[in-house]
């Protein structure tokens, strides 16, 4: 029973809080890497257990490096391909765009913009102005690549974070596979303990709700790009 007059106590009790929430903080970031990480370990695990761990002897540490490399290649190499050629390709288009701009812009704006009432003539006059000076040009070029370029810088954080949250949700399923019965067992086990069957019964439904689920996603991928 907590005693309010124990200064220790409350200490203790303020101490262990903020421990609890000291290390909520910290793994908030990492959650949905985590959850991604038991995603692929449920979906994966029938084939690790079962035709790779029998073939190696059932070494769990050795099983576990070469299914977490085997999902590497698969999933993180290829991503970092993309996140590269994302950058690489932007700086290209920024490059490239306006030798070609400079090189096709006409010299006079098109007849129905300088026809135009009361702003015509100003369009006249600007066109001729930027299309003579290759500093107004360029100056041009960057006002309007200025939310182009915002729209990459974006594109390339999120795809950067999401190659940090695959990197790091690789690593926690190392853990997963090299540990995955006792994992699986004390899950079980906490089920059975608080629910009984239904518990054990509720484990199983997450489990194929989980497979069905991402299944349904790898297969819908993969028809729209057969159908591409």
């Amino acid at each position: 029973m907590i005693d309010k007059d124990d200064p220790r106590q409350l200490a203790q009790i303020t101490l262990v809080a903020l421990l609890i929430i000291g290390c909520i903080a910290v793994l908030l970031p990492m959650i949905g890497a985590i959850l991604f990480a038991f995603v692929l370990w449920i979906c994966t695990w029938p084939t690790y257990a079962e035709k790779l761990l029998p073939r190696i002897g059932g070494r769990h540490t050795l099983g576990a490096a070469l299914m977490t490399l085997l999902l590497v290649l698969v999933m993180l190499v290829p991503m970092a391909f993309l996140v590269g050629s994302l950058a690489s390709g932007f700086d290209s288009v920024r490059e490239g765009i306006g030798p070609v701009i400079e090189k096709t812009l006409a010299a006079k704006p098109p007849k129905y913009l300088s026809d135009l009432p009361v702003i015509g003539s100003e369009i006249d006059s600007s066109w001729q102005r930027i299309t003579s000076n290759r500093e107004e040009l360029n100056a041009a070029l960057r006002t309007f690549a200025a939310p182009a370029q915002r729209l990459a810088l974006a594109t390339g954080k999120i795809a950067g974070n999401g190659l940090l949250q695959l990197a790091l949700a690789l690593f926690v399923i190392f853990f997963l596979y090299r540990d995955g019965t006792a994992i699986a067992h004390a899950l079980y086990a906490g089920a059975r303990k608080l629910g009984g069957d239904i518990g054990e019964e509720m484990i199983e439904r997450t489990r194929g709700t989980v497979n069905g689920v991402m299944f349904g996603i790898v297969g819908t991928a993969a028809a729209q790009a057969q159908q591409r």
